[in-house]
């Protein structure tokens, strides 16, 4: 491993704010505690990158959650040992299940003291093991750069996830003249970037077999910046899409709900005869699919006055309710004439159909 000489000693503390300068990180969220206090002494006196005090561990790692999750950029924590380290195991998990790119720095006691029950000591590495995707305790300060560079890259790449990082205090404070390259190489880490090709045939061949496909969008697509892809897929296909939370703004909200709604009606009629049935006895009966303005104060009251028609919500928008009837033409006029004051956006009509009565 090759070693890179540094014009003057250096600190583990100002190494690792050094390489995190260098790998584009420029906040750093935080709770002081004796076991990073020489971390901390460094980031008073480290230019580029900026502290945010918080008020306790997991409320730091949570700010770093919603930091990476709003600027696309990985969030990083830095909490000490012992307590403050298992305070911060919530957060962690949560950027686990949530696929958040996360780098937590947790404070250890002096490496002579590690696994001696020292004070403030705890097993951070192995009561994060299973909530993160890798996580280090760094024994030799020159090994810094090249751990936190690789950590960088294993939170970032693939599906994105936390990685602890432990510092041993006196790993922060110990200087050095050199360190070790920081060049990436894991061979036992390749995350997949590709689909399988057998995976996409059997995909392939379930969606030929199904009469009523549905596909549930996760936030993997977002954090992909797959959506273009999803609506190509959905329309394609002709396939209804729902979203879990992470997912929500996966599929573009400004499709006209009454055209997609209308396109899932007219898939599904098949017209098997047609007859002249004017001068038998029928029934005449017409659908309509209307959007309605519907602010949240006057939601329940339109639900409300629509109950009587029997007619069935099929899409709700945070200004807007869409509304399915079925019924003869004076039924559907009355309820038009119902909602008109509320305001109507959109609206389709099939018009009236005959259905004989033998």
């Amino acid at each position: 491993m090759e070693k890179i000489a540094l014009d003057q000693a250096q600190t583990g503390s100002f190494l690792v704010l050094d390489t995190l300068r260098k790998l584009g990180v420029d906040t750093i969220f935080g709770y002081p505690g004796g076991a990073v206090l020489p971390l901390y002494d460094e980031i008073y006196r480290f230019e580029g990158i900026r502290h945010i005090l918080g008020r306790h561990e997991q409320g730091s790692v949570h700010e770093a959650e919603g930091f990476a999750k709003s600027s696309g950029k990985i969030g990083v924590a830095l909490v000490t040992s012992g307590s403050g380290a298992t305070n911060a195991i919530t957060g962690i998990a949560d950027a686990m299940g949530d696929s958040v790119p996360l780098l937590v720095f947790t404070g250890q006691v002096a490496t002579p003291g590690i696994g001696k029950d020292a004070f403030q000591e705890a097993d951070i590495i192995g009561a994060t093991m299973p909530v993160t995707k890798y996580n280090y305790q760094i024994r030799d300060t020159a090994d810094i750069p090249r751990m936190i560079t690789e950590a960088v890259h294993i939170a970032t790449t693939g599906r994105p996830g936390p990685v602890v990082i432990d510092l041993p205090k006196d790993v922060q404070e110990r200087e050095v003249d050199f360190y070790y390259d920081p060049i990436v190489h894991l061979p036992s880490y390749q995350p997949t970037v590709e689909p399988n090709g057998l995976q996409i045939k059997k995909l392939l061949q379930a969606l030929s077999e199904t009469n009523s496909p549905l596909i549930l969008a996760g936030g993997g697509v977002n954090y992909a910046g797959a959506q273009e892809e999803l609506l190509a897929f959905a329309e394609c296909y002709r396939i209804p899409v729902v979203s879990t939370l992470l997912g929500l703004g996966s599929m573009p909200i400004e499709i006209d709900e009454i055209e997609q709604i209308t396109k899932q009606l007219n898939r599904q009629i098949d017209v098997v005869h047609v007859r002249d049935i004017t001068d038998i006895p029928h029934l005449e009966r017409e659908v309509l699919l209307v959007k309605i303005s519907a602010p949240a104060h006057k939601r329940a009251e339109i639900l409300a006055i629509i109950q009587p028609f029997r007619a069935g919500v099929v899409d709700v928008a945070p200004h807007s309710i869409t509304i399915q009837m079925t019924g003869d033409s004076d039924k559907i006029e009355a309820i038009l004439r119902v909602i008109q004051p509320y305001g109507i956006k959109n609206i389709a009509r099939t018009g009236a159909t005959g259905f004989s009565r033998d």
